[in-house]
C-alpha cells in the first residue's frame, strides 16, 4: 500500500496511491479544523495524520512559518498561545502566535505533560473523523529507548491506543549504529505490549542524502519490517525513505510513505529551515529499475546516446511511453510537451512515479508467505548491477550518483540472512 505525503500543498493528489498521510507541519489547527468540514479529501478511507513531535526543537529563527504552525498544536510544549475554538478569532490567533517572542516548541518530559499531550493528539484526531489514530511519540536517538517507552507506556495506561490505531516510532538514523542490541531491543519492547497492533515509523535523516546510503540503517528497517510485520503481525508502515519503502514492503511493512518535494520524501531537519525564492523545479523520470531519479532530457539522453534506453524496459507506464518511444526515435525529452525539461513541468514526472511505485507494490502482494522477500533481494541485486554496468558504460557522465544501490543489496542479503538464521534457529527447538 502506498500513502502520499501531503505536505502545505493538498493538489494535486495522486490517484493511484492507496491514501494519504498530512504532515502536520503544513497546516495549523485552525487551518485543519477548517478544511475538514467539506474537503473531500476526508472522504478518503486510508487517511492519516502525522502529528510530527520528532519536529521539536526546530529553530524558530531558522524555520519561523513551520514552527509557528506546529506551535499550534496542543501535543507541543511550546511558550504560544491557547487556541479556544469557541472564543479564539482564527485570524488573531495566528498573529499572536507568530508575534510570540522566543517561539519555541519541545517535547513535553513531566509525566501529566505528556498525558496531555496524547490525550489532545488523540483526541484532535478522532475530531477529524479519522479512522486510524497516529499516537504520538519523541524522536529515539542516541540516549536510547526509555524517554519513548515512557510515553508509549502513558497512552496504554490511558487507553489511548485503539484496536486499529499506530504508535508513532521516530528514530533518528545515527540511532541504528549505537550498539548492535538497539533494533532487538526495540523489537523486544514494542511486541511485548500487547495493546499495539500498528507502528508508523519515521527515519528522520542526518545527512543530506535523498536515498538511504548508510548500511545499518538500511539493514536494520528491513528486520524491524519483519519482526514486527512478520514475526509480530504489528502493521507496520514506514515513512521518509522514498523508493526504500518498496524493500520495505517485501520484508513485512503494510506502506509506505511517498511525495514529490524534499519534506514529502525524507525527514531531515534543515530542509524545513525558510530559503530564500522558489528555487528551480524540473521533470525527473523515476527508473525503479535504478531506484533513481534522472532530469528527463539532458539525463535521459545520456542513456539515449549509449544506447543503454533497454534498462527502463520495465519502468514504462502509460504516461512515460511517449517518452520513451520519442527516446527509441533518436529524439529527446524536449520533443514531447509534457516531459520538456522546463521549470514547473513536473506533473506527468511526478504520477508516472508514483504509477510505477503502485505497480511494484501490488506485485508483492502476489507473492505468498516468504516469498516477498526474496523478490526484493532480486530487486535490489538486479538493480545493483544494472547500476554497475551503467557507470561503467557512463564513467564520466552519468547523472545520478548510484552508491546507494549496493547498500540496498547488502542490506538485504544481509537481513535475509538473519531472518533465515534465526528460522533455522526456532525450528530447531520446536
Amino acid at each position: 500500500m502506498i500513502l502520499q505525503n501531503l505536505g502545505h500543498h493538498w493538489n494535486p493528489r495522486s490517484e493511484c496511491c492507496d491514501g494519504y498521510i498530512i504532515q502536520a507541519y503544513g497546516i495549523d489547527v485552525v487551518a485543519l479544523m477548517d478544511t475538514r468540514r467539506g474537503h473531500d479529501l476526508f472522504d478518503e478511507g486510508n487517511l492519516f495524520f502525522d502529528p510530527q513531535l520528532y519536529l521539536a526543537g526546530l529553530d524558530a529563527a531558522k524555520c519561523a512559518k513551520i514552527v509557528s504552525r506546529l506551535a499550534t498544536y496542543p501535543w507541543f510544549l511550546s511558550n504560544a498561545p491557547k487556541f479556544d475554538i469557541e472564543e479564539t478569532c482564527a485570524s488573531e490567533f495566528r498573529k499572536e502566535v507568530a508575534e510570540t517572542d522566543s517561539l519555541y516548541i519541545e517535547v513535553p518530559s513531566a509525566p501529566e505533560d505528556i498525558r496531555t499531550a496524547i490525550i489532545e493528539c488523540t483526541r484532535t484526531q478522532r475530531i477529524l473523523g479519522l479512522e486510524q489514530i497516529v499516537v504520538p511519540a519523541p524522536l529515539i536517538d542516541e540516549t536510547g529507548l526509555n524517554t519513548y517507552m515512557k510515553w508509549i507506556d502513558i497512552a496504554i495506561e490511558n487507553d489511548c491506543i485503539g484496536d486499529e490505531d499506530l504508535v508513532s516510532l521516530p528514530i533518528r538514523s545515527g540511532s541504528f549504529t549505537r550498539s548492535p542490541s538497539f533494533i532487538d531491543a526495540m523489537i523486544d519492547n514494542l511486541s511485548a505490549r500487547e495493546r499495539i497492533r500498528g507502528v508508523y515509523v519515521v527515519i528522520v535523516s542526518d545527512d543530506n542524502t535523498k536515498r538511504l546510503k548508510d548500511l545499518p540503517v538500511a539493514e536494520g528497517l528491513l528486520r524491524l519490517c519483519y519482526c514486527l510485520g512478520k514475526t509480530a503481525d504489528i502493521k507496520v508502515i514506514v515513512n521518509y525513505v522514498d523508493d526504500f519503502g518498496l524493500l520495505c514492503r517485501a520484508f513485512g511493512a503494510s506502506a509506505f510513505g511517498a511525495g514529490h518535494t524534499l519534506k514529502e520524501r525524507r525527514a531531515y531537519p534543515p530542509d524545513y529551515e525558510e530559503a530564500d525564492g522558489w528555487g528551480f523545479r524540473y521533470p525527473y523520470f523515476y527508473s525503479n529499475s535504478l531506484f533513481a531519479d534522472f532530469l528527463s532530457n539532458d539525463g535521459l539522453n545520456q542513456f539515449r546516446n549509449a544506447e543503454l534506453l533497454w534498462i527502463f524496459d520495465e519502468d514504462e507506464t502509460d504516461l512515460c511511453r511517449p517518452l520513451l518511444k520519442a527516446l527509441e526515435e533518436g529524439k529527446s525529452a524536449n520533443d514531447v510537451p509534457q516531459w520538456r525539461q522546463e521549470h514547473m513541468r513536473i506533473q506527468t514526472a511526478q504520477e508516472h512515479k508514483m504509477q510505477l511505485l503502485k505497480k511494484v507494490d501490488t506485485a508483492i502482494d502476489t507473492y505468498m508467505e516468504n516469498e516477498p522477500i526474496g523478490r526484493g533481494v532480486s530487486m535490489a541485486r538486479q538493480a545493483h548491477m544494472k547500476g554497475e554496468y551503467c557507470k561503467k558504460r557512463l564513467p564520466d557522465t552519468l547523472e545520478q550518483d548510484l552508491a546507494h544501490l549496493e547498500v540496498w543489496k547488502n542490506a538485504c542479503e544481509r537481513a535475509s540472512r538473519h531472518i533465515g538464521e534465526a528460522y533455522s534457529i526456532a525450528e530447531a527447538f520446536c
